[in-house]
């Protein structure tokens, strides 16, 4: 829990009734927190940048009456995109994920709740929040994307390098939402779903699992679903088939003394890393016989910040598509290995 003291704008789960003269509940909050001071609440920093309250609407209100500002524990709409939560929202303690709750949230049947401004430590105002429509929700929340957790990013990178594909398990709201043949945007980059099992009760991946996993899934429906990483990546190259990353280097080092060719070669690596610092495979580097490809979204990247800086050492850049036949690195932006 932290105490939140700059301007905020707090969203209440739903409305009520004001008046602590005709709402018995906050009359009682009120009371109890003139002893025990400011509550705790957790809430969500929605992607308007809104704080969206998962319980505790009677202690806002009485917060606001009083003047003080509650403590929050905030998870993030991004970055905590999976994280389960339980909320008071249609039945009591229900499971669900961060990115879940922001989806709800936007629907109709919650398009209106209490509206607190925070600032300098204190609630003021109370009015009702802006309608959907003023919200712009992240590529997490569109129904074309899949999300991973965060720790388990590399893990699903080695799978599909050595394997060509993987599996995910997805329950509860994501039931039936992944068909076989979709292309989705994911953290790992673009990938298609290449088939969908409807199972229950005890997981193809058993011996993996934790017990606390093991009790998750006891009698309950689940996808179990087979994805890969969609094959079409673009490669970029001079006229003579050279990489447009190697070509700019042997044009920015081919002229003066030895001093002047370090410093050129330093100032082209300083253009590209603050323009756009593209994920460095280690060891790996870019040897012969290697070659890398931009996944769509790392060509779209490239595009718009190394694209202007290398044009202006090679003349002529080509692209090409194809596909890694051993890949043996892969991130969001690139894939490298043999052809």
């Amino acid at each position: 829990m932290r105490e939140i003291t700059k301007e905020d704008v707090i969203y209440a789960l739903h409305d009520i009734e004001y008046n602590p003269k005709k709402n018995i509940k906050l009359r009682n909050v009120i009371g109890e927190m003139e002893q025990l001071g400011p509550p705790e609440l957790r809430a969500i920093r929605g992607p308007d940048g809104g704080l969206y309250a998962l319980e505790g609407t009677h202690r806002l209100a009485g917060a606001q009456l009083l003047g003080v500002a509650p403590k929050l524990k905030i998870y993030d709409a991004v970055k905590d995109a999976d994280q389960r939560i339980s909320v008071d929202w249609d039945t009591p303690n229900k499971e669900m994920s961060v990115a879940e709750f922001i989806s709800d949230m936007n629907g109709d049947a919650h398009s209106k709740r209490s509206q607190y401004t925070l600032v300098n430590g204190v609630l003021q105002k109370k009015f009702k929040r802006p309608g959907k429509e003023d919200l712009r929700i992240p590529d997490v929340y569109k129904k074309d994307y899949i999300s991973f957790p965060s720790e388990e990013l590399d893990a699903y990178n080695s799978t599909l390098l050595s394997n060509g594909h993987a599996y995910t398990t997805r329950a509860e709201a994501e039931v039936g939402k992944y068909k076989p043949g979709a292309k989705m945007q994911s953290p790992l980059g673009k990938i298609t779903i290449e088939s969908v099992q409807r199972l229950k009760g005890k997981h193809p991946f058993d011996s993996e699992l934790t017990d606390a996993q093991r009790k998750y899934f006891d009698g309950k429906e689940y996808d179990f679903v087979k994805f890969k990483k969609s094959a079409a990546m673009t490669r970029y190259t001079d006229e003579n088939g050279i990489g447009v990353y190697e070509a700019a280097m042997n044009q920015a080092t081919s002229t003066g003394d030895k001093k002047m060719r370090a410093l050129q070669e330093q100032q082209l690596l300083q253009a590209l890393a603050e323009s756009w610092e593209l994920p460095n495979p280690g060891k790996l580097k870019y040897k012969p016989g290697i070659t890398s490809y931009f996944t769509p979204e790392g060509d779209a990247k490239f595009r718009e910040k190394h694209l202007p800086i290398l044009q202006q050492y090679v003349s002529k850049i080509l692209n090409s598509t194809g596909s890694i036949g051993s890949p043996v690195y892969s991130d969001e932006y690139q894939i490298i290995g043999a052809l």
